[in-house]
């Protein structure tokens, strides 16, 4: 995107085109796939720092985003959910079916002369007109209220002398307030570190 940052998850920059290619897991921004339980820290880049580490590609400034890793002791086991809802916006008040047709008539009466309204056109005085009785609220059929559905499951652990891990998986699930809309993650993420050459190299595997 022009003017955007540059985003370094774990090391590696992602790439932050508005709409990106088939196998990134959402179609969207490659971020709106990363799961926010699995951010552990965020810096942020900006001016000669950014510059002098990425070159012309941290021009915009570079945010930094570390995720979660494992670490030393018994497996331990998180589990994270919720559900809530997303408001609709204030609707317009909208006057529908003979409330409407009268309000109407009222504005013809008062505006046009007596031989004005003998002339108007039956339609617009005919009570049986379809215009004059339909009851859609045109919002409503558009409008509704979104609902929010999140679940999300850790398990790490690992050793001071072997491997310590750390594996997440989430589910999240936001019908839009505008039918039709919404968006949908699914998110999986293995964090392995190990140590090597007698403790003195540490290796990560993402």
């Amino acid at each position: 995107m022009v003017n955007s940052p540059l985003y370094i998850v774990d090391g590696i920059p992602q790439p932050n085109e508005q709409f990106v290619g088939p196998g990134t897991g959402t179609g969207t921004n490659y971020l709106a796939g990363l799961n926010p339980a699995d951010i552990e820290t965020i810096d942020v880049l900006k001016d000669a720092s950014a510059a002098a580490v990425y070159g012309s590609r941290g021009a915009n400034g570079v945010i930094m985003i570390t995720t979660k890793k494992g670490v030393s002791g018994e497996p331990r086991i998180t589990v994270d959910t919720y559900t809530g809802i997303v408001e609709r916006p204030k609707l317009r008040d909208a006057t529908l079916g003979t409330t409407e047709r009268r309000q109407k008539l009222d504005i013809l009466n008062r505006q046009l002369t007596y031989d004005q309204l003998r002339n108007l056109p039956a339609i617009l005085t005919d009570s049986l007109n379809p215009a004059f009785n339909a009851n859609t609220d045109w919002q409503d059929i558009f409008y509704r209220t979104g609902r929010i559905s999140n679940i999300d499951l850790g398990v790490s652990g690992g050793s001071d002398n072997g491997m310590n891990y750390r594996f997440s998986g989430g589910y999240y699930n936001e019908d839009g307030i505008i039918k039709g809309t919404g968006f949908k993650r699914y998110s999986g993420r293995l964090n392995l570190a190990t140590r090597a050459l007698k403790q003195k190299l540490l290796i990560w595997m993402f």
